[in-house]
């Protein structure tokens, strides 16, 4: 035996809350069936405390991996600390050896050929580019060495000239003329150093000079620190044509000083020729007289052996005298060819700086083309961040906007679903529902008001047909009264016959009368009733039509109020795709600022590489300049060495003048040979000086070029920033009337709300007023529970599914949370490690 079908719902619900009790477990929280919108709400705190979670991970993590980098990136600064401090040493070296006293070295191959001189300059040619020079301690031992060591050819040209002059050798400038520093780099590096966009370090005080005075102007920090790129440069390049200018300048000097020093050696060695001839023809006349005396006579003889003794004495003397002059001579001859090599040298110095000028030269332009490029790819960047940037903002806006619809929209989904729209349906079905009932008691009032009618009609006909019928018994009475009229006037004569008979006739003529009287009454009262009927029958059909038109009317009601829903739940399902679509971009805008953030610390390991590859040239423009400085040096010596020898030939040109009188005619014609290879090469030289020249020239020139590019790039770059400026000003008239726009149809929303909670508040009104006269439809809500019973099986079915979603989504909120735990400790783990690495260099340096 089992429950009625009638209490089969009640059991079944009592099961199931019986069933839910046993699933009861002690926690604080309400025993209740949560809608859609708590769970959502739940959800979303739940996605928000994890998304917190992974934030503080992400950032746990950027920490970690900024102390990676921060280390490594340390680690190469050191290292290349280390390089440029031996690079410093190494340029130390060279200043400390171009400071080196090369007076102190004193030739000791003077007298050898010059075959050997020409392979000896070879050989020190040479040598010139074999690596990098010897360390300081060598040098001051071999200069203490050379200094301590007398050379034997100071001491014979000492005999001779009477004076302490010592003429460096070709090996002297052995040290001082290879300045040349090897280039130790790749050819790979130098590529990779002249594609990357130089950026030159600047100081912390330059630095936030130059931020400060660009805040007001709106200038950003790259394009700052471009300007102050361009200006190094343009100081760079400034100082680079002083030192041109000043090189110049000391060649010309050194050009004319060997022009004059050549044109008063040609007048030397053309005195020096004049009186060679002079001494020859004294020598021929001396012949002649002593041919002369021989034949004079015998008896001289006497005076005559002793007069070619004296001669002989005298030309004893005369030759040692030339071979003196000769040997004097062919120092100086030696000299010369040293002061040609040096010239040459120096030659080969100046083709040096001109090539190192040419390369200084396409440096810059190279640096300069560079900066251009970098300017314009750091604008482009500039320009996609700031796109990117109002990009992201306008989806800011827009998800806070949609943020803030969807939790209105939900609160008004969540209000309307709980409260108001269930509550209208539901008052709307009882209306309709207690409308009907007013119908069909309408009906059955009208129906019981019809049989009434028939009823009344019925009564009437009969009372009419008594009526008739009383009318007809009126008329045959008046009849028997008119026949009883004659027979009393017939028969007056007869009153004493029969009395009693005539007041029997007159005693049925009074009651009849009478109930005539009270037949009319009764006619006049049920045509009174018969009026009442038909004005309630009017009133009846007025209120049928009024119920109906109220039924219509509800019923049109309930259409729109299920259309409102159906839009309502449309909208909800197209605002759930909206909110995937939008978590969908926020995912992906997260995505993007992580590839952006590092993009941007790649940028920054970028700048620091380029910076410390810009220190490092500097480092070599700075070895360079210190090259450039001892190569003066070196010039200044050697003008000093030019004065020496100038003195050196005057008093030279003293003793040739009066030792040349006496001088062979070979000695001139080797003057001459020589005279014709000075005059050679000094040809050549003035050759390379024109050359020289000229390159300077196109030096300029290209140095003009590149200031006319910095110009035109820093007008690219004003007007690039203008354009930057004015995009900035649409993009935020634009944001502008994003905003407007907004808050006109929040405006418009807040007023759509109003209206519809005034008629919501007109519709509860009315519920409240009916809700008095329809108590007695309870029992037919009854009847259509049992309608809904399927209905509610399937909301439980749903339900049931949701509860299950909900322990699964538990499941795995409880799986992410016990991973990103795990996740946590690793990240604390790698990070005490982290601290404990990073701490213990700093122990070992303290």
């Amino acid at each position: 035996m089992g429950a009625e079908q009638v209490h089969a719902d009640e059991t079944k619900s009592s099961l199931q809350f019986a069933s839910r009790a046993l699933r009861v477990t002690n926690c604080a929280e309400i025993n209740e069936i949560l809608t859609d919108a708590a769970l959502l709400k739940r959800q979303r705190k739940e996605i928000e405390e994890l998304r917190a979670k992974l934030k503080s991970e992400l950032e746990k993590e950027r920490i970690a991996l900024e102390l990676e980098e921060e280390r490594k990136a340390k680690e190469q600064r050191e290292k290349r600390l280390l390089q440029q401090a031996k690079k410093i040493e190494n340029l130390s070296s060279l200043v400390l050896n171009s400071e080196r006293d090369d007076r102190a070295i004193v030739s000791s191959k003077v007298q050898e050929p010059a075959s050997e001189q020409c392979s000896a300059s070879s050989s020190v040619r040479d040598e010139r580019n074999m690596g990098m020079p010897p360390c300081f301690e060598e040098l001051m031992q071999e200069s203490y060495a050379s200094n301590g060591e007398p050379s034997a050819h100071g001491c014979s040209f000492s005999d001779l000239s009477n004076e302490d002059v010592s003429l460096p050798d070709a090996h002297a400038l052995l040290h001082v003329t290879s300045r040349r520093k090897p280039n130790t780099m790749k050819k790979s590096d130098q590529e990779q150093l002249r594609g990357s966009v130089p950026e030159l370090p600047q100081d912390p005080n330059e630095r936030k000079d130059a931020m400060l005075s660009q805040e007001p102007s709106g200038l950003s920090a790259r394009e700052s620190e471009a300007i102050l790129v361009i200006k190094q440069l343009q100081d760079q390049v400034n100082s680079l044509e002083l030192e041109k200018s000043l090189i110049q300048n000391n060649l010309d000097d050194v050009l004319e000083v060997a022009t004059q020093q050549k044109a008063s050696f040609s007048e030397k060695y053309e005195e020096l020729q004049k009186n060679a001839l002079a001494a020859q023809e004294e020598a021929k006349i001396a012949g002649e007289k002593l041919s002369a005396l021989a034949t004079i006579g015998k008896s001289k003889q006497e005076l005559a052996d002793e007069f070619l003794s004296d001669v002989s004495m005298e030309t004893q003397g005369i030759s040692v005298q030339m071979d003196q002059t000769t040997h004097s001579v062919d120092n100086a001859i030696s000299f010369i060819e040293e002061l040609f090599q040096s010239l040459s040298a120096i030659a080969e110095n100046v083709t040096e700086f001109k090539q190192s000028a040419y390369g200084h030269i396409k440096q810059s332009s190279c640096v300069i083309m560079d900066h251009e490029k970098m300017s314009k790819t750091l604008m482009e960047k500039v320009s996609r961040l700031e796109l990117e940037k109002d990009c992201i903002l306008q989806h800011e806006l827009e998800k806070d906007n949609i943020l803030s619809e969807l939790l209105t929209l939900q609160k008004e989904v969540s209000t309307l679903s709980s409260s108001s729209l269930m509550k209208e349906k539901e008052s709307i079905r009882k209306e309709l529902e207690r409308a009907k009932t007013k119908l069909r008691e309408t009906d059955n009032k009208l129906k019981n008001y019809v049989q009434e009618k028939i009823k009344l009609e019925g009564e009437k006909a009969e009372a009419h047909r008594e009526i008739k019928k009383l009318q007809s018994q009126r008329t045959h009475l008046e009849r028997d009264l008119r026949k009883h009229d004659s027979v009393t006037v017939d028969k007056r004569h007869e009153l004493n016959v029969k009395p009693e008979e005539l007041a029997a006739f007159f005693d049925q003529a009074v009651q009849l009368q009478e109930e005539y009287q009270r037949l009319e009454i009764h006619a006049s009262d049920m045509e009174d009733e018969i009026a009442s009927l038909q004005e309630t029958l009017a009133t009846l059909t007025a209120e049928k039509e009024e119920a109906l038109s109220k039924v219509e009317f509800m019923v049109l009601e309930q259409e729109d109020l299920e259309n409102r829903l159906t839009s309502a739940e449309s909208k909800i399902k197209s605002l759930n795709d909206e909110i995937a679509v939008l978590t969908k971009k926020l995912e992906e805008s997260e995505s993007f600022g992580r590839k952006l953030e590092a993009s941007l610390s790649s940028i920054s390991k970028e700048k620091e590489d380029l910076g410390m590859q810009l220190t490092d040239v500097l480092l070599e423009m700075e070895s360079e300049s210190s090259m450039w400085i001892a190569k003066e040096k070196a010039y200044l010596e050697t003008k000093q060495q030019l004065d020496i020898c100038t003195d050196e030939n005057s008093k030279l040109s003293e003793d040739l003048i009066k030792g040349l009188k006496e001088r062979q005619a070979w000695g001139g014609m080797e003057s001459r040979g020589a005279g014709r290879g000075v005059g050679k090469h000094a040809m050549e030289r003035k050759g390379e000086d024109g050359q020289v020249r000229q390159e300077l020239v196109q030096c300029r020139e290209l140095l003009k070029t590149l200031e006319d590019k910095m110009i035109l790039s820093v007008e690219h770059n004003i007007n690039e920033e203008k354009c930057c400026r004015e995009n900035r000003e649409e993009s935020e008239q634009l944001v502008e009337k994003g905003r407007n726009i907004d808050n006109e149809n929040l405006l418009q929303a807040k007023a759509n709300m109003d209206e519809l909670s005034c008629q919501i508040s007109a519709m509860e009104v009315k519920m409240k007023h009916d809700a008095s006269t329809h108590n007695k439809e309870k029992t037919k809500l009854r009847m259509q529970i049992r309608w809904l019973q399927p209905e509610l099986d399937a909301n439980r079915a749903r339900l049931k599914e949701a509860v299950e979603e909900r322990a699964l989504m538990d499941e795995n909120y409880q799986e992410a949370t016990a991973m990103l735990k795990a996740k946590l400790r690793e990240t604390c783990r790698e990070v005490l490690k982290l601290r404990e690495e990073l701490k213990r260099p700093e122990a070992a340096s303290n």
